[in-house]
């Protein structure tokens, strides 16, 4: 029984968003197409271009951190190896060093909670995996 594309995708993103969660922001960024043509942009001042330059961004960051989560999910499919996906993303950061929202950690208080939108673009490899080509976040 073949997986519907949708399916696939949510898949791959609930993945990345697992690794985010962990911290493992090598991991999260392998969701990146190796290419030097991968492009990336975040609010009205960050447009990067090339794994590099998106893996150098998310490392001067700090990397991975925080709670993410995904709260708007649609995927249109634009051929069987290509796709837009449309959503909705919370990012809770400063909520402890466990991670769990629950404040046994850190300082409750002291935790942000970001809401943003992401268009991204992405495209199925010869090997089944599905990577990201273009992310616009805001």
């Amino acid at each position: 029984m073949t997986v519907p594309i949708a399916d696939q995708i949510r898949r791959a993103f609930d993945e990345w968003t697992n690794h985010w969660n962990s911290g493992d922001t090598t991991a999260y960024l392998d969701a990146y197409r190796d290419s030097p043509d991968t492009r990336y942009v975040s609010g009205k001042d960050i447009l990067l271009k090339g794994k590099d330059a998106i893996v150098q961004h998310f490392v001067s960051r700090g990397g991975a951190a925080g709670r993410l989560s995904l709260i708007h999910f649609e995927v249109d499919p634009m051929s069987q190896t290509d796709a837009l996906v449309f959503g909705q993303y919370k990012l809770r950061v400063g909520i402890g060093s466990d991670g769990d929202g629950d404040g046994g950690g850190g300082n409750e208080s002291a935790s942000m909670t970001h809401t943003g939108c992401f268009t991204v673009h992405v495209r199925r490899q010869v090997d089944g995996t599905w990577k990201i080509l273009s992310d616009h976040s805001c």
